[in-house]
């Protein structure tokens, strides 16, 4: 397990359910009174479980900040691990839980690279009570501790070299949920986690075009002339996180003779098919959602956009299905579980000239793009100030 061991040692796997200090253990690291030598008895670490704190995860999309564990919530632990032996060592610890609908988010294992004798770490899991979650039920967690013995010397007490050996009497820590109650007396379980909306978030993030190219012809001939990818950077510009982000196609199709106006092609539209399910035959218009960063299987890897921190950025790959090789105009929205809807813009900024790495949000209630034919070659520029496109975004997911 461990890439900087010396030779000749043993790895120890403890399950523990608590502190266990070993007998000749002090707190000057297991010197004892008389400072030297151990009383014949050879030096070794151990490593314990001290303590923990279990809170809820901030951010509507995680909970509702209550202090109470409910369904939907995402809680997380911070523990304190602690080398009451003689000797340094590197550290495993396992996050496990048996309790139902109780799922671990993230990593399961955290690694220490060094513990020297006395000295305590910090690590932190998290893990989300699923919406099944029986409120009331007591979590019980078992952290596995793994640490390195010397061989030689296993005359002392508490030495576990023949691991994994089990001190257990009962779970490592426990963690109480429920719901608070209604004037009534009635548990209310209700949290945005588990109905928080996503709301337009265009003013909080930027959404520039980085790459453009023709790509192949998934959906083939006649309907179809080939397919172009855009490669995208979505970042959040705003200060607070920004959860289950997805992009929603507000137009897309052939300009229409006013600054932003859209005609949807016949019989076979412009399709964005890495919209969720869109398929060369249905989805992929107006109102399509795009929640991976490259589409879905086959056409991507189903990779979700996720949650953008403060500052944080996404590369997106957009791939549009064109009936012709033409001038197009490519409208989306960015929507998200935090904070308010964004209002919708009326007069914003235009970024002057072919743009390549720097598009602007047009006006109106979307980010807008407009690809043009230029001998032989696609363009991407934003569109020029104008009406803005009719209709209000609503947020819901299709």
């Amino acid at each position: 397990m461990w890439r900087r061991l010396l030779p000749l040692v043993v790895v120890v796997t403890v399950l523990v359910a608590g502190i266990n200090v070993p007998s000749h253990a002090t707190a000057n690291g297991g010197n004892n009174a008389a400072g030297n030598g151990h009383c014949g008895f050879a030096m070794f670490p151990e490593v314990v479980f001290v303590s923990q704190t279990t809170t809820e995860v901030s951010g509507p999309s995680n909970s509702d900040g209550d202090g109470f564990f409910e369904p939907c919530e995402t809680l997380q632990s911070d523990i304190t691990v602690m080398n009451v032996g003689d000797t340094e060592t590197p550290v495993s610890v396992l996050f496990s839980t048996v309790t139902p609908n109780v799922t671990i988010v993230g990593d399961v294992e955290k690694l220490i690279d060094s513990l020297a004798p006395g000295q305590s770490a910090n690590i932190q899991f998290t893990f989300k009570l699923e919406p099944t979650f029986t409120p009331g039920t007591t979590i019980e967690v078992y952290l596995f501790i793994s640490y390195t013995l010397p061989t030689a010397g296993k005359s002392a007490k508490n030495i576990f070299a023949n691991g994994p050996v089990s001190r257990l009497s009962g779970p490592t820590y426990t963690v109480p949920t429920g719901c608070p109650l209604t004037p009534g007396g009635t548990p209310d379980c209700t949290t945005t986690a588990c109905g928080a909306s996503a709301v337009l978030q265009n003013c909080r993030v930027s959404l520039n075009i980085t790459g453009q190219t023709l790509l192949g012809n998934t959906c083939g001939f006649p309907n179809y002339a080939g397919d172009l990818v855009l490669t995208a950077v979505l970042t959040n510009t705003s200060t607070q996180p920004i959860s289950d982000v997805f992009v929603q196609v507000a137009g897309l199709g052939y300009p229409d003779g006013t600054p932003t106006g859209v005609i949807v092609a016949t019989p076979n539209p412009h399709r964005l098919l890495t919209a969720d399910g869109a398929t060369c035959s249905s989805g992929g218009q107006a109102g399509a959602d795009q929640s991976t960063v490259d589409g879905q299987v086959p056409i991507g890897s189903n990779t979700p956009i996720g949650t953008l921190n403060p500052g944080e950025s996404r590369t997106l790959t957009f791939r549009i299905a064109l009936p012709a090789i033409r001038r197009l105009r490519f409208f989306v929205n960015v929507f998200g579980v935090g904070g308010t809807t964004c209002p919708v813009a009326l007069n914003e900024g235009q970024a002057p000239g072919p743009v390549m790495a720097t598009t602007m949000s047009l006006e109106g209630p979307a980010f807008g793009f407009e690809v043009l034919r230029d001998k032989g070659r696609l363009t991407v520029e934003p569109l020029a100030s104008g009406t803005a496109m009719p209709g209000t975004p609503s947020g819901r997911r299709r």
